[in-house]
């Protein structure tokens, strides 16, 4: 699709969303509902052509480097339009007086095979080259180097792939051809700058020092713990407009990297109390059948494009088969937090059924039911508080 100049690409989105909800997550929805309601602020303001910019930027220099469509340039599909038009296109006026994007950090959660390296290349090349921003840091950060070299390749094959961006940039790589980043080397004014990407791990040493302009994190739920995310995101404060993109599927373990900024996003998601974060999350809504294929269409926006319906009965049959490969199916591909392969209850069923208000129990009567466990069994407690029907007679509600 070609970038029209004055089209709001983000309005088509919201419109669609909102004519076909039940084709659409919840959280989709209100990722739509916040859009509409910011176009009603006078605080913050939305610029088309600004966002279509940053769209037009990575259809013309973001080519396939793999498949069928290998060597094409990249069609951007609605959603990601979306996506990158609510990053790049709301603006405000800071405390000097100076125009700055209004969002600074992204968190988009998405099943596996959903286009996210287009959406993490497309971002960090438009901080790199498009936006102008004089001596540009810009990090690729994972949990591993391995982890980070899926992000990080279709980076430098894209610089690779376009003359006007392979000219002017060096690439470094290693002696097995992995890559460590690249240096963009620029004059303007006469005066001589560099932009740089360079890959980041939790080995890395010296992440305190960084002044990161624009900060990649790839696959966030991989991440052992919160150190490399808050060094990079406090480093960025130093700079007038930065972003933070999180992209990633849903992973394994309710204490991980990955659970604890989805938790904050949902929050930010439902309450809208954070301007400077953008969320958009595909996953199932509460009381979802994994079976459903509905579901499936739901929560995969690339259906049809990237993914298909005959690959993800592929893999359904295998999740059929074992503990360890619903786990699979259900974090990599319906998107869904799970706490591992051998456990009875998954992440999400456990958070659908929470009650945070249980009213007054204080002084109340409790009879406690305790069955603990020794080797493979289940360890249960369960909280009983007697309550009276209209005749007087007791009624233990199990809650």
């Amino acid at each position: 699709m070609m970038i029209t100049p004055g089209v709001n690409y983000a309005d088509q989105y919201a419109s669609h969303v909102m004519r076909h909800k039940k084709k659409y997550p919840k959280s989709i929805i209100l990722a739509v509902e916040r859009y509409k309601k910011w176009k009603k602020r006078k605080d913050i303001w939305f610029e088309v052509d600004r966002a279509n910019e940053m769209l037009d930027f990575v259809q013309s220099f973001i080519r396939h480097v793999k498949g069928p469509l290998a060597g094409q340039l990249m069609e951007l599909e609605l959603w990601e339009m979306f996506v990158f038009a609510n990053m790049y296109g709301w603006y405000r006026k800071n405390e000097k007086g100076n125009i700055v994007r209004v969002v600074r950090e992204s968190y988009v959660q998405v099943p596996k095979k959903n286009g996210k390296t287009i959406i993490a290349a497309g971002a960090l090349l438009y901080a790199m080259y498009g936006e102008l921003e004089l001596g540009a840091d810009c990090y690729c950060a994972a949990s591993d180097y391995e982890q980070a070299q899926n992000a990080a390749e279709p980076i430098a094959q894209a610089i690779e792939n376009s003359e006007p961006l392979a000219a002017p940039t060096q690439i470094y790589k290693g002696v097995n051809g992995t890559v460590s980043g690249a240096m963009y080397r620029y004059s303007m004014n006469g005066i001589a700058y560099q932009n740089k990407f360079k890959v980041l791990t939790k080995n890395t040493k010296g992440l305190e020092g960084k002044n990161p302009y624009f900060v990649l994190n790839d696959e966030l739920h991989a991440q052992e713990n919160m150190d490399m995310y808050d060094n990079l995101k406090s480093a960025q404060i130093s700079r007038e407009q930065p972003m933070m993109l999180n992209i990633s599927t849903a992973g394994k373990g309710a204490s991980s990297v990955g659970m604890r900024v989805y938790k904050y996003a949902k929050r930010v998601l439902e309450n809208d109390n954070d301007d400077s974060l953008f969320v958009a999350i595909w996953e199932p809504n509460k009381n979802y059948d994994w079976e459903n294929r509905k579901v499936w269409a739901m929560v995969n926006p690339n259906m049809g494009v990237s993914v298909t319906m005959e690959q993800l009965e592929i893999e359904f049959k295998k999740a059929q088969q074992s503990a360890h490969s619903k786990a699979e199916f259900l974090s990599k591909h319906l998107n869904v937090f799970v706490n591992g392969a051998d456990n009875y209850f998954e992440q999400d069923q456990v958070q659908h059924v929470l009650v945070e208000d249980l009213g007054e129990l204080t002084g109340a009567t409790c009879y406690i039911g305790l069955d603990l466990s020794k080797t493979t069994d289940l360890t249960c407690v369960s909280l009983n508080f007697p309550t009276h029907d209209e005749g007087g007679t007791d009624i233990k509600s199990i809650k």
